[in-house]
């Protein structure tokens, strides 16, 4: 089977479901936004492009912008876009990647709440997800970090998931598509990039089938991690419903099942040290985190942590 026809049925059959939904996807102008973008668009699904600019690049950034607008318009397909003059927010202070990360998802929340019905659609590919990984085994994230990006969670799809970045420019090519790169992306001034551009290509000269190896090991934790979320969804409800959970049962809980109840209670997973340590801690002892949507702060009780 050629290529082409490997994606495009790919698209046809795994989200023929959602051909009557409105389908919003973010294109940076890069090859893999570009393709999906056009292959949702050859297959006729109802679908407008989100860009942003951050102007970090400055012509470059506006260039960004300018090529998707004008390729939304060869092909009639509705486009919005932000601008966002990030270095004066990074000013503030912050971390360059998370501030933009949350600059675009505030975004592509704003069409995607319009309706129950809206999806946002991502280009990620089986490169991203390999570097997410290795990413994420630094961070100690637990099984959901091992999980790694799902094809689908809360109307954010990501098509091209299992598809490795040589393919789509491969096929990119066939099409006679044209895209933009990003410089930024040669540099290894970040982690995401030194994984990209200089670990995994040493680690595939020892192990060629490494993407393919990963992709099974992911496949594995997602679906530990749904047995895990299915588990620990009842305590996070009673927890909810009570402002509180004895300490006990949240010692007993094996330190995977704790990060998942940290992660589903929005509080950060990095603090897990720290709320062991305050279950030793005397009454009225208190850990606060911020701007985090459900809670702000854990107290310990003489036999519970009260939120």
């Amino acid at each position: 089977m050629q290529l082409t026809n490997k994606i495009k049925k790919n698209l046809s059959d795994k989200w023929q479901h959602l051909k009557s939904n409105k389908l919003f996807v973010a294109c940076s102008g890069g090859v893999d936004s570009i393709s999906i973008l056009y292959y949702l668009y050859q297959l006729g699904f109802n679908i407008t492009a989100l860009h942003v600019n951050y102007q970090l690049r400055g012509k470059d950034s506006d260039e960004d912008e300018a090529f998707v607008k004008t390729f939304c318009e060869k092909y009639n397909i509705p486009f919005h876009c932000i601008k966002v003059d990030l270095k004066t927010q990074l000013e503030k202070g912050g971390n360059l990647q998370d501030l933009a990360r949350k600059i675009r998802y505030k975004f592509f929340e704003e069409w995607k709440n319009k309706s129950k019905d809206n999806y946002i659609v991502l280009g990620h590919h089986l490169d991203d997800q390999v570097e997410t990984f290795f990413l994420n085994i630094s961070r100690k994230s637990g099984i959901m970090g091992l999980a790694s990006m799902l094809e689908e969670n809360i109307r954010y799809i990501r098509p091209l998931l299992t598809f490795t970045k040589e393919e789509i420019i491969e096929l990119a090519k066939k099409e006679g598509l044209e895209w933009r790169e990003d410089t930024s992306n040669a540099t290894n001034k970040y982690n995401r990039n030194k994984l990209r551009n200089l670990f995994i290509p040493k680690m595939e000269e020892q192990f060629p089938n490494l993407k393919s190896s990963i992709h099974t090991l992911i496949s594995v934790f997602q679906a530990e991690q749904f047995k895990l979320e299915k588990k620990i969804k009842p305590i996070v409800q009673q927890i909810k419903k009570n402002n509180k959970i004895e300490i006990s049962t949240f010692l007993h809980l094996s330190e995977f099942e704790q990060v998942e109840l940290l992660r589903q209670l929005e509080v950060p997973h990095s603090l897990l040290n720290e709320i062991k340590k305050l279950s030793k801690s005397e009454k009225g002892k208190k850990i606060e985190f911020y701007n985090h949507r459900l809670y702000e702060r854990i107290y310990k009780d003489i036999n519970f942590f009260s939120l």
